[in-house]
């Protein structure tokens, strides 16, 4: 789901979609250490 799915954009603060934004890549950073972790089990 994209951000523009989620939410109204034209009603979102700056800080609020910079929080969003932020979040989405702490849980992108997540996902690739968990894939890194995988692979080296492997």
């Amino acid at each position: 789901m994209t951000i523009e799915e989620a939410h109204d954009l034209s009603a979102m603060t700056v800080e609020m979609l910079q929080g969003k934004l932020l979040t989405h890549e702490m849980a992108m950073k997540n996902d690739e250490s968990d894939d890194d972790s995988r692979k080296k089990k492997l």
